[in-house]
């Protein structure tokens, strides 16, 4: 077959549309919880205190990705393409389980000899952070299996549901006024355990059938897209946690909550990336019409229009935004901000080529240029931050997400000949950044938040007039069709692939 048939490009758009909707709901679940939370820690508890709790965190998520092995993308990447056998994704997720289950066991030994044998409080928490990792690892597994399955919703829901219940803990813990590093810490680690156990229960509930794959092969397939994943989360998490171990833990204070504030602007990115790696595969197996460039261009345009509004907000007016969220200011954090936003805008605008270049480039190559990139990208953290602190931090993270999605785009384009921008995007993102310049030029957003939400406002309207216009009719009737689609339950038909 040489061209995709509309009823089939309906129904992968569909399961794309159904697949992101969950994911929207819980990332409105997971940012909505996540600041309130963040809101009460850090209006009522000191920035040293409240920058341990986020050291904990951004060090769990390197741990997680460290511990993970790779095996979540994997499941990505192999699910879709193990053939018509119903029984054959199962046994893939088994295999991986029981490698991730192995490493448990060794993770735990060694965090617990740490913590009984350590009698410093910094390596108290690296223990912590530790097994705040292995949870996380076994979150992500469970997830990246649900969601190749057509099982979206569970697969969405600990996103949701984990801040959430962090916020209902929080308040407890608020208006009993025991809000301390190690209650927050710990009311955070029983959470993770409880939502790991569930996400895991679900995966293993559809699982029938014995393990019969080797695991090694499974690890195999797995290692380069390790390398991958250790690259994006430590474009995320390594800023964090080398702030904390080369300044101070008020620094991660501050610097921390402008990292979450910025990054709602590369929200939607977020929801779009993993089923846009999915539904690629899928295409590409079916289709040489150039399907999958259409997908990306129409994919990125719509991450930055619906990030428009923050980044603008974020960039006009920092000290507005700061000040009302989070009562925290200063020249340090504003300028942190406008250097995060314009990393996450980059990154929203170029950042899909790497979902599809995890789906179907080859895995040493992908492999090889991100291990590069993330030594660099780590280099170059320690020197700004070590030099420049929190300012430091935000452009080693904006460098980092520059530096990857580019590198990723030249890879995509020599290997697949797929565009790294089309004029739609280049138009786009091109508003977007006039507009943004122009208005911040004339300092009218700084005046108070009236301005700053009339300027944001504005220039997100804009920006969506724009992405709409540049986008062709073919592409606009994908849109409604899949949309439509997305109402019913017809999943796509995978054709056999590889497997293992």
């Amino acid at each position: 077959m040489t061209s995709m048939d509309p009823t089939h490009r309906a129904s992968t758009a569909g399961a794309l549309v159904r697949g992101t909707a969950l994911r929207t709901i819980g990332q409105i679940g997971w940012r909505l919880g996540g600041f309130a939370a963040g809101i009460i820690l850090v209006r009522t508890m000191a920035a040293g205190d409240v920058g341990k709790f986020f050291f904990v965190l951004s060090l769990g998520a390197l741990f997680g990705l460290f511990f993970d092995l790779g095996l979540a993308q994997s499941i990505s990447r192999q699910i879709p393409r193990a053939g018509t056998d119903p029984l054959q994704p199962n046994l893939i997720y088994l295999a991986s389980i029981r490698v991730l289950l192995k490493v448990l066991i060794v993770v735990s030994a060694a965090a617990s000899l740490i913590w009984l044998l350590s009698s410093s409080s910094r390596a108290d928490l690296v223990s912590v952070s530790a097994f705040l990792g292995i949870l996380i690892a076994l979150q992500t597994l469970a997830g990246s299996f649900l969601r190749a399955r057509g099982r979206p919703w569970a697969a969405e829901l600990y996103q949701a549901g984990i801040p959430l219940a962090f916020l209902l803990a929080i308040a407890i813990l608020w208006a009993a006024r025991e809000l301390t590093p190690v209650t927050v810490i710990g009311s955070r680690m029983g959470i993770e355990l409880v939502a790991a156990s569930i996400l895991v229960a679900a995966a293993f509930s559809m699982v029938k059938g014995h393990d019969t794959i080797r695991q090694v092969p499974v690890l195999r397939l797995a290692l380069p897209l390790w390398l991958t994943g250790l690259a994006w989360v430590g474009l995320e998490q390594a800023d964090v946690a080398l702030l904390g171990f080369l300044t101070s833990d008020r620094n991660v204070g501050l610097y921390a909550p402008t990292l979450r504030l910025a990054a709602i602007s590369a929200v939607p990115f977020g929801i779009l990336f993993p089923y846009v790696m999915l539904a690629s595969g899928r295409m590409a197996s079916r289709s040489k019409d150039g399907s999958v460039q259409r997908l990306y261009d129409v994919a990125g345009k719509v991450a930055v229009a619906s990030g428009a509004p923050v980044i603008a907000a974020m960039f006009m007016g920092p000290g507005v935004v700061l000040q009302g969220v989070f009562g925290i200011g200063g020249s340090s954090v504003e300028t942190a901000a406008r250097i995060l936003v314009i990393g996450f805008f980059i990154h929203s605008m170029f950042g899909m080529n790497s979902g599809i270049a995890e789906s179907l480039v080859a895995l040493r190559a992908l492999a090889l240029r991100s291990l590069v990139t993330l030594i660099f990208v780590l280099a170059v953290d320690v020197v700004l931050i070590s030099r420049f602190g929190i300012e430091g931090a935000a452009l080693g993270c904006a460098l980092g997400y520059v530096t990857i999605v580019l590198v990723n785009a030249g890879l995509v384009w020599r290997s697949l000949g797929l565009k790294p921008i089309g004029w739609g995007m280049a138009g786009t993102a091109g508003t977007l950044a006039i507009m943004v310049g122009t208005l911040t030029a004339t300092g009218w957003p700084q005046r108070g938040l009236g301005p700053l939400v009339i300027s944001a406002l504005s220039t997100w309207l804009v920006t969506l007039v724009v992405a709409w216009r540049t986008t062709n009719r073919g592409d606009r009737r994908m849109i409604v069709q899949a949309i439509r689609s997305g109402r019913d339950r017809v999943q796509p038909d995978i054709p056999r692939g590889a497997g293992l």
